[in-house]
């Protein structure tokens, strides 16, 4: 992800439930360790957090 992009993602649990609602993209990297699905707009990719 790009550290300059001012844009809000949407992060969810691998069992579907919400862990961050309309947060800004660089709150990803403080996630505690695990996979995640993140969707900003249309875009959604699956993440791993280390």
């Amino acid at each position: 992800m790009d550290s300059s992009a001012s844009y809000s993602v949407d992060v969810y649990s691998l069992s579907g439930m919400t862990v961050l609602s309309n947060a800004p993209a660089d709150e990803v990297h403080n996630l505690p360790a695990g996979l995640y699905i993140v969707r900003q707009g249309k875009s959604v990719k699956k993440i791993v957090v280390k």
